[in-house]
């Protein structure tokens, strides 16, 4: 399983002008993950409203905010925040990251899955808590994730 952080599916789903290098590696890795059949997760809360919110944010667009829910419901396990909160809480007092951040890294932990972020201090964090976890937009880690996904053969 692929823990989908918001960072990421936001800059896979939204190109931003100057930042377009950005969207081809967050696409490149959820594709592969798609591709290899892994399913994708994420927290309710803590990642699926928010991507909904960053998407009408960012683009303005109910059609936008449409195709994202659309995405969301059909190809993303969206896991309660009831089933994560006592694991989010130690996390929490673990490693103090954003409360989002520990949702999402309580969710790679009870899944035993794989965190990718855009976020480099989550994928720090994540580390710590012993989640494997790839920094997207880092070329050499996302090669590490291509590979991780791939059984190895990129």
């Amino acid at each position: 399983m692929l823990v989908v952080d918001t960072s990421a599916l936001v800059d896979a789903v939204i190109p931003v002008k100057g930042k377009e290098h950005r969207n081809e590696l967050a696409r490149q890795a959820i594709s592969s993950a798609e591709s290899a059949g892994i399913p994708l997760a994420m927290p309710r809360l803590g990642g699926v409203v928010e991507t909904i919110s960053l998407v009408k944010r960012l683009t303005g667009k109910d059609e936008a905010v449409a195709l994202i829910e659309e995405y969301l419901s059909s190809r993303v396990l969206q896991v309660s925040e009831d089933w994560i909160f006592e694991d989010a809480k130690d996390v929490a007092r673990k490693i103090h990251p954003r409360a989002a951040d520990a949702y999402f890294i309580s969710t790679a932990k009870k899944f035993d899955a794989i965190l990718i972020s855009s976020d480099r201090d989550m994928v720090s964090r994540a580390r710590k808590m012993g989640v494997k976890a790839f920094y997207i937009l880092d070329e050499a880690e996302l090669e590490d994730f291509l590979k991780e996904v791939s059984g190895g053969a990129v």
